[in-house]
């Protein structure tokens, strides 16, 4: 199965930490691409990035203001490239604008 994981950052938080150990627990099964929202230049946005397994895709949508038009445009614009069987999500505004 492609399950396609996607989050706003891997900020130093706790949802970040756990979608980070869900992914790594998840890719050992299935094929995972791991996409963030925020712009991972920024050291603090990428915190456990480093701790994504080798096996995992990573994407990172560069958006610097969050969830507007242009996050949501490349959002959607990585689901029918990727072409995931599931885009699953933690975060209440990114859910109601998932296609």
């Amino acid at each position: 199965m492609k399950i396609l994981e996607l989050h706003y950052s891997t900020a130093p938080a706790g949802a970040e930490r756990v979608v980070v150990d869900l992914s790594n627990e998840l890719s050992l099964n299935h094929e995972l691409i791991f996409c963030t929202i925020k712009d991972d230049s920024d050291p603090y946005n990428s915190y456990y990035l480093k701790e994504v397994a080798p096996n995992i895709k990573y994407i990172n949508l560069k958006c610097k203001k969050g969830l507007g038009v242009q996050a949501l445009w490349r959002i959607y614009k990585t689901i029918k490239k990727e072409k995931p069987d599931i885009v699953h999500t933690h975060g209440d505004a990114i859910t109601i604008f998932i296609p």
